[in-house]
């Protein structure tokens, strides 16, 4: 029914909320939000299995399986203890379920159909990718961030375009130099997890 699938997805994203205010907040952190992001994951599974063979799977509820995923990846990354292919793993998943949703929208509505944060996600994840990867094993990442950076920019989306930029250029660097970087923003984690998440909402109404 469908007020049964709106109560699922309120609850995992109850979850994933929470997930996301541990690793912010001070006496909790990464590892704390993983049991949060595994609950999160598994209801929307479970949802997408119920829905998807009739159709009924829809656009709202792939972002948000899909940043479950991600966020997920983010936690395992930083808390220590289960390696980049584990984290590599969700971030696979999130690519995979947000490249679907683009080739379904771009079929059913053309370019004006995949908003410029659905874009930006979507290169968020391979820069991710691309981190966990290194610079020699991660070329084709760089094209498909190049690719929507472009895009980006010729829809007038420059201030988007220019930050998949930056950030492609920061994922390039050598790991010491980005572990060096890691080590000085990791007191600002909190902060910049806050940060992150005020983006994100501001952003909403680009998927418009």
């Amino acid at each position: 029914a469908r007020w049964e699938v709106a109560l699922r997805n309120d609850l995992a994203m109850a979850y994933s909320n929470r997930g996301n205010a541990k690793q912010a907040t001070g006496g909790h952190g990464p590892a704390a939000a993983l049991a949060d992001y595994d609950a999160a994951i598994a209801i929307f599974d479970a949802l997408r299995r119920l829905l998807e063979p009739d159709g009924r799977w829809e656009v709202a509820l792939r972002n948000n399986l899909a940043s479950a995923y991600s966020n997920r990846g983010g936690a395992k990354q930083a808390a220590g203890g289960h390696g980049p292919a584990v984290a590599r793993a969700d971030y696979d998943a999130a690519i995979a379920i947000r490249a679907d949703l683009r080739d379904l929208l771009l079929r059913l509505g053309g370019e004006a159909a995949w908003s410029p944060w659905d874009r930006f996600q979507l290169a968020q994840l391979y820069l991710a990718r691309i981190r966990l990867k290194g610079t020699r094993d991660s070329a084709a990442d760089q094209d498909a961030v190049r690719s929507i950076a472009e895009n980006l920019d010729a829809i007038g989306q420059q201030q988007l375009a220019a930050g998949l930029m930056g950030a492609l250029a920061m994922a390039k660097l050598p790991r010491p130099v980005l572990w060096i970087i890691e080590r000085l923003l990791r007191p600002f984690a909190g902060w910049l997890q806050r940060l992150r998440q005020r983006f994100e909402s501001d952003a909403m109404s680009w998927r418009r």
